[in-house]
């Protein structure tokens, strides 16, 4: 989300949202929804991702999955040296197949996927893997 988004977290360290449920190929059910990340590789927030000036510490984010295919994704950071925090933005479109939920993130061209559980959503993007509880 630059800007930053999930390229966010392989830039400043160089962050899902995902679904799991029936075989379809239109979006399910049980992906939709507002989901809160709680953890990036293990680490509960805040975390603090990259080194000196080029860390990013990510505060929280909200992703909002609806049930016509779109996404959103709002997430607070603050990049070193800041005193104030920045709200980036990612949109795009996902789907099923397979077991497995597939984001096309249109705010930064990539693809990341990801499995849901229940209340957690857990997604795997650039090396990161994120758990999302549902709000």
């Amino acid at each position: 989300m630059r800007r930053f988004s999930k390229a966010w977290l392989t830039v400043a360290v160089v962050l899902a949202a995902s679904a799991c449920g029936s075989d379809s190929t239109s979006p399910i059910v049980g992906a939709n929804g507002t989901w809160s990340l709680q953890a990036i590789n293990g680490s509960a927030l805040p975390v603090t991702l990259g080194t000196g000036s080029d860390a990013l510490a990510v505060l929280g984010s909200t992703l909002t999955i609806s049930a016509d295919g779109s996404y959103n994704e709002l997430v607070t950071v603050r990049p070193a040296g800041a005193t104030t925090n920045t709200i980036l933005s990612e949109t795009g479109t996902w789907s099923f197949a397979n077991g497995v939920v597939t984001f096309n993130d249109q705010t930064d061209a990539i693809v990341y996927t990801g499995t849901v559980s229940g209340n957690t959503l857990t997604e795997n993007s650039g090396g990161f893997i994120s758990v999302y509880s549902r709000q």
